[in-house]
Parts: C-alpha cells; structure tokens; sequence
C-alpha cells in the first residue's frame, strides 16, 4: 500500500536526472546548510555523485523540518526519496540485490524522516506507510530486533497505530 507521496517519489524516480540548482536550488538558498555546502565551492563541488547531493539534499529538509518549515521538508524528502529508489534500483540491476545493503538503509533513513514530518504535520497514515516501509527495508538488510534504530521505528509505529481508527491500520 502507497500513499500519494510515496508513489510521487516512485513516479519522480523514473523522472530525469536531478541537480542541486533545478530542485533544490530554493532550499539550499535559505537553509542554514547552505554556508556548510557551499564552502565547498560551487555547485559542482556540492557533490559530484546523487549519493552526495541526496545527503546533502536530506541535511536541508531536517533543518526545515526542526524550524517547522514542514512542506518545504516534504517536497524535498519526496525528491530525496525518488532518487534513492533510482539509485537501489540501479544497484539491484548492477550488483544484485544481495549488494544493496547501503542503498536500502539510506533509502529507510529517508522514509524514517519522511515519516517524522508527517507524524509531526498530524497526516499520521502516511507516517504509518512510511514507517513501515523503513522497517521492511531494515528488516531485508538484517537489522537486528534489539537495534536502537530499529527499536525507534517500532515505537513511532505503535504511537501512530494507537493513535489512528482501528479501519485505517
């Protein structure tokens, strides 16, 4: 089960190529990562890979997130989100899917903060389907029950399903 969201990013992942200046150009201008990113150099030397621009890309929308800027954090996390399925996918189709490890667990971390923002936005069933899918991915990699990130995922999971009508879980 999708969510709008979700399957916007699923859709923007078979999209084009991405770059800092056409998608994320407005966040960068007004994040307080900004300066960080760009003592580095020019916008080439943001990084030169979508690994790169996807971590950089993920500080932005926390630090929207913690200022309350919840709609700028979501429209970057749904990008965010659509290039790292790019990225496992490409992997999977190189590697196999048993050298995936690291793209699956930056693809969960993502969906960890796309559910936060929800959750903190009040859409809690999205949050939900987020979170879910974070735990599924943590699970495929082999994370162990007693992990503190994987204990933290759970938890938002039991606060959003005691929180939600029965006929919505």
């Amino acid at each position: 089960m999708l969510t709008k969201r979700l399957a916007e990013a699923e859709l923007l992942a078979k999209a084009a190529e991405y770059t800092v200046d056409r998608r994320g150009g407005d966040y960068l201008k007004t994040s307080s990562s900004y300066s960080l990113a760009s003592s580095k150099g020019s916008n080439e030397s943001l990084g030169a890979t979508k690994s790169d621009k996807t971590i950089m890309w993920e500080q932005i929308a926390q630090d929207c997130m913690l200022r309350g800027e919840y709609d700028q954090s979501v429209k970057l996390l749904i990008t965010i989100l659509a290039t790292r399925k790019k990225l496992l996918r490409r992997k999977n189709k190189e590697a196999g899917r048993d050298h995936c490890q690291k793209e699956r667990d930056d693809l969960a971390r993502t969906l960890v903060n796309f559910g936060t923002v929800l959750s903190r936005k009040g859409e809690n069933q999205e949050a939900f389907v987020a979170f879910q899918e974070a735990l599924r991915l943590y699970e495929a990699n082999g994370m162990e029950k007693s992990h503190p990130i994987r204990r933290e995922v759970e938890k938002e999971l039991n606060t959003l399903t005691s929180a939600m009508p029965a006929f919505l879980i």
